[in-house]
């Protein structure tokens, strides 16, 4: 009995296992990395979609007046 590990999991169990490991490192480990990429992305973005507003929304305040009269 001393040679026999006092636990057996089967395969599958053993993969999956590895695997939930594996992901939780990788979420510990890379995860604020990755964070701090896809917000600093989404700032880009944002500050880009941001100063084309006043090119996109302005408008004229007196547009009637510049009218060619008939």
């Amino acid at each position: 009995m001393r040679n026999k590990p006092s636990i057996v999991l089967p395969d599958s169990a053993r993969k999956q296992a590895v695997a939930a490991l594996l992901l939780d490192f990788i979420l510990t480990e890379l995860g604020p990395s990755l964070y701090n990429q896809a917000i600093a992305d989404a700032r880009g973005v944002f500050e880009e979609r941001s100063n084309d507003l006043a090119a996109v929304f302005h408008r004229d305040e007196f547009p009637s007046s510049t009218r060619p009269k008939p």
